[in-house]
């Protein structure tokens, strides 16, 4: 199976340097930022580079809607798990409209965020997304 490279912008470092370790000790390769204005320079500098990115909605610099807006006016097609504590369904059908492949309510489980990779790995090789 492939090695995914994975954009991780996070504001608590804690939390992305977690992700980082845990998808590195699963193989994958990882890169955390902590503001959102340097996570969309990172985009836009290494797109295609990345093959998913885990993007928080509230971030100093640029928030994560204000990120999927700017990749969605640039044509930068890279699958996005949106993993935040808003948790109200106006937040959740928003990030939808701009284009998210999952929205993942913090806290969350590793095990439940590696389940939405492989239900996106999954469609990715039948094609159907």
């Amino acid at each position: 199976m492939k090695i995914l490279k994975i954009l991780i912008i996070e504001d608590d470092e804690s939390l992305a340097k977690l992700l980082k370790s845990y998808f590195e000790a699963t193989g994958q390769k990882a890169d955390y930022y902590t503001d959102g204005l340097v996570g969309k320079r990172i985009i836009e500098a290494h797109y295609p580079e990345y093959d998913l990115i885990l993007l928080d909605l509230m971030l100093p610099g640029k928030d994560g809607l204000d990120i999927l807006s700017d990749m969605n006016e640039e044509n930068i097609q890279v699958p996005v798990i949106m993993m935040t504590a808003r948790d109200s369904l106006s937040d959740i059908l928003t990030a939808y409209s701009f284009g998210v492949y999952d929205y993942l309510v913090k806290p969350f489980t590793l095990k439940n965020l590696s389940s939405k990779i492989k239900a996106l790995r999954r469609e990715e090789r039948a094609g159907s997304y």
